[in-house]
């Protein structure tokens, strides 16, 4: 009779002979978790069936996944000890979240936070996985030491060892699973010359990924893979360096009960390996619940218990609320904790506080290694990998290409229709246009709907698209994938051609059918600037603002004002003086004053207009120069601002 689950365990569970009666089904237990052993009968090695209900034993199977984890490279040990958390608020002073947290996450167990609403579930998480720091825009406090390996640390400056999966997949739609591995892979491993490519198909293939594995991820236009898909690739994300300790922010969220189980059955083969896992959930089913090895389970900011599954009952029962033997645990103790008042919760957390079944720390120090926080590729490599990333995305995005170069065809084509040889000095007789004289006015009424369509053109796409782009680079900074000027270098770089190429499009249908007279090249860079200060302006904006819904209605704040400030409606002198200093971030007022030299400056009458709108024809470097700087410093705070952001997340 031997043992077919046995975890490398200092020091290891005893193994002896028993003697079975035939059909008997015996366990050995150690360290509060139950292992089913084999049966010998007649020389032929049987497995005993699980229980299914009201035990530990875990599904018995060998170990084939997950073959570049080293079993015998057993992971750190956390701890944490009177752990608390609080922030200020407007109305009520400080409060608190977490207060007095006391617990651990030992080497190869799988643990679960269970919890109503408000709990702290997703607060405790953060907290020990580093996502939260002292400090920020509600002036975090944190109290009580974490420890990993018996060492007290800051877990915020540790991140980088510990695998985080958020409860929303922050995922690129365009890319498979594949390209997602292939590309954290180089990054994320830093200098290693580990063989990646067979370190990506084995978690491929330990995930259940091989099939989708190269069919795009998807969003809600462009259909991939399923949820289960998804959240499993998230979870390779992670995997693949290796953590020491792997987080998930309720991993089984908007998933199937099916879906479920597979995604808990990864993170128990991987704690099989001597991996330590800890996770939120929201009320698992029983066979979903079985997979855990330790349950902690929490009330009004307080532990009310955190033990085996194989203790739950027991406790509760000692504190006089017995689970029925049918009854999910889980589902149980949810109810009970829920259903009480403020007596009922004090019992329920003084119970837990009093109880005699509470696992000792683990108080000694081990000099253990950990494992060694890899080195960033560097920022050419980086580059170069974000923006094969981001051309990639353009490309396959072809709903979102379509409708920009689609809606900036037929817009262009209607202004060309309105204002068709608007730009011609001769009278028009023709059967779209009939024209006696040449309209000034009408002709810089064009320009204007040109400019103003090209800074909406440009903005309006881009705070759409990097709502789903900006939690990823959440994710993919915290782990110190790359930094913040690559991510945005590449970013302009891929755009610049876009915008350009899309300003051309519209000066091949305006130029000609609007009869425009100024300099083809000249009109083109013209409104380029336009789109690329304009997208830098909403860059600012969709990094300050997280959501996209708020984000579109702060549209018109930043629009408005550069069609009132761009000096056509009203001069700048008959402004209030205190409003008169926006002109100088307001980038169509700036490409339209370049637009309307080329156009102008040889029509007659047109020294007129230019006067009329404080134009100086001598000063068109320095437009120029205005663009480039809002273009460039609007990008610069947008970078520092998510970067912040990334850095304090969840504060």
């Amino acid at each position: 009779i031997n043992p077919i689950l046995c975890p490398s365990l200092l020091p290891p569970p005893p193994c002896e002979s028993l003697g079975f009666a035939p059909g008997e089904i015996r366990c050995f237990t150690h360290r509060d978790r139950v292992y089913p052993m084999t049966l010998v009968v007649s020389g032929q090695e049987q497995l005993p069936p699980t229980p299914s209900s009201g035990g530990m034993a875990r599904k018995s199977q060998d170990i084939k996944v997950f073959s570049f984890i080293d079993s015998s490279n057993i992971s750190a040990s956390l701890s944490w000890e009177s752990l608390g958390f609080s922030v200020a608020t407007k109305k009520a002073g400080r409060k608190e979240i977490l207060k007095g947290m006391t617990g651990e996450l030992r080497p190869g167990e799988l643990t679960c936070i269970l919890g109503p609403s408000g709990s702290g579930k997703t607060s405790l998480l953060n907290l020990l996985a580093g996502r939260v720091r002292k400090g920020g825009k509600n002036r975090a406090e944190i109290v009580g030491e974490v420890k990993v390996n018996g060492k007290v640390v800051d877990p915020s400056a540790m991140q980088q060892l510990f695998g985080y999966v958020m409860q929303d997949d922050a995922l690129l739609g365009t890319m498979t699973p594949r390209e997602i591995l292939q590309f954290a892979a180089p990054l994320r491993l830093g200098t290693a010359g580990s063989p990646r490519g067979e370190l990506i198909e084995d978690l491929l293939t330990s995930l259940g990924l091989i099939k989708c594995a190269d069919t795009m991820v998807g969003n809600e236009l462009i259909k991939g893979i399923s949820g289960g898909e998804r959240k499993r690739t998230a979870v390779g994300a992670e995997l693949i360096t290796n953590p020491e300790t792997t987080f998930l922010d309720e991993p089984t969220s908007g998933l199937d009960t099916g879906s479920s189980y597979n995604v808990i059955s990864i993170l128990q083969q991987l704690t099989q390996l001597q991996r330590s896992v800890l996770c939120t959930i929201h009320q698992p089913s029983s066979e979903i619940f079985q997979l855990f090895d330790q349950a902690i389970f929490l009330l009004a900011d307080q532990v009310v218990y955190h033990g085996p599954l194989s203790g739950i009952r027991a406790h509760f029962t000692s504190i006089g609320h017995q689970c029925p033997q049918d009854y999910n645990p889980a589902d149980f103790v949810m109810f009970i904790i829920q259903t009480g008042d403020e007596q009922h919760v004090e019992a329920v957390t003084s119970g837990w506080a009093k109880s005699q079944n509470r696992r000792p720390l683990l108080d000694n120090v081990s000099d253990a290694a950990l494992l060694a926080i890899p080195k960033r590729k560097g920022f050419i490599e980086e580059t170069i990998a974000l923006s094969k990333r981001e051309i990639q995305k353009t490309v396959r995005d072809k709903g979102t290409l379509g409708a920009r170069f689609g809606s900036t065809i037929f817009l262009t084509v209607i202004y060309s229709l309105v204002f068709f040889r608007i730009g011609s000095t001769e009278p028009e007789d023709s059967v779209l246009v009939k024209r006696d004289r040449y309209d000034m006015q009408s002709h810089a009424g064009a320009m204007m709907m040109l400019g103003i369509r090209t800074m909406m053109g440009s903005a309006q796409p881009l705070l759409l698209t990097f709502a789903s782009e900006r939690p990823v680079f959440m994710r993919e900074y915290a782990s110190n994938m790359y930094g913040s000027v690559p991510y945005f270098l590449s970013k302009t770089a891929v755009e610049l051609p876009v915008h350009l190429l899309q300003n051309i499009v519209m000066w091949l249908i305006a130029y000609w059918a609007m009869a425009a007279q100024g300099d083809f090249f000249v009109l083109v860079i013209a409104t380029t600037l336009i789109s690329m200060a304009a997208a830098s302006t909403v860059l600012l904006a969709a990094c300050l603002i997280s959501d996209a819904k708020k984000a579109i209605e702060a549209a018109p704040g930043l629009f408005v004002p550069q069609i009132l400030f761009a000096g056509f409606f009203v001069k700048m002198e008959q402004l209030p003086s205190f409003m008169r200093w926006l002109q100088y971030i307001c980038s169509l007022k700036w490409g339209m004053n370049i637009l309307i030299i080329s156009e102008f400056e040889d029509v007659s009458g047109g020294t007129t207009l230019l006067k009329a709108n404080d134009i100086n024809t001598d000063h068109a470097v320095i437009y120029v120069v205005v663009l480039l700087a809002i273009f460039i410093g609007f990008r610069l705070l947008a970078m520092v601002a998510l970067s912040r952001k990334a850095k304090a997340f969840y504060n």
